[in-house]
């Protein structure tokens, strides 16, 4: 009898495991159409929290500048910007981290890159511009690079953003 309910009882986690792994890649999407909603929302990106690249001056050993701004409107020497947005797994609410920006071209990109409250981004060169800002990776959960990639409501989150790192 105690084994019957054991294996019921392995049974449910299991499929409440995979009902779960069906929310996450829900909440990922869900995530990212209510953060694009928001930052399509904004009509003066500069009324919004004004925040810094945070870069270092120097690079560090394997030649990399690195930078962590936060969430906010961030405007770039030549006048083109991005809004930022980003969620961190450290919420453990089952949501893996992601970022969200809008640039001042029109166009939205992730990247899911490690975030804490800032988003971790690293480069070859100092970041002066939305051109230099869109060639900066985060570092996934295996020190892996990932990329700033282009995002599309209507595209849903693709392959890269449903998986958890």
């Amino acid at each position: 009898m105690k084994i019957v309910t054991l294996l019921t009882a392995l049974a449910c986690l299991a499929a409440g495991s995979s009902l779960l792994a069906g929310q996450n890649k829900k909440t990922v999407d869900g995530w990212l159409e209510e953060k694009q909603a928001q930052l399509a929302a904004v009509e003066d990106p500069s009324s919004i929290r004004k925040v810094n690249l945070d870069q270092h001056n120097e690079a560090d050993k394997d030649g990399h500048f690195s930078m962590s701004p936060k969430n906010g409107y961030l405007e770039f020497a030549d006048g083109s910007w991005v809004l930022l947005t980003s969620h961190s797994a450290h919420a453990d609410d089952g949501l893996s981290d992601i970022s969200l920006i809008r640039t001042s071209t029109g166009e939205y990109y992730m990247n899911r890159g490690h975030c804490c409250l800032p988003i971790l981004l690293f480069s070859k060169v100092r970041v002066i511009s939305l051109e230099g800002f869109l060639k900066t990776t985060g570092k996934g959960a295996k020190a892996e690079p990932t990329p700033w990639n282009e995002y599309k409501l209507e595209q849903g989150a693709n392959s890269d953003a449903r998986e958890a790192p």
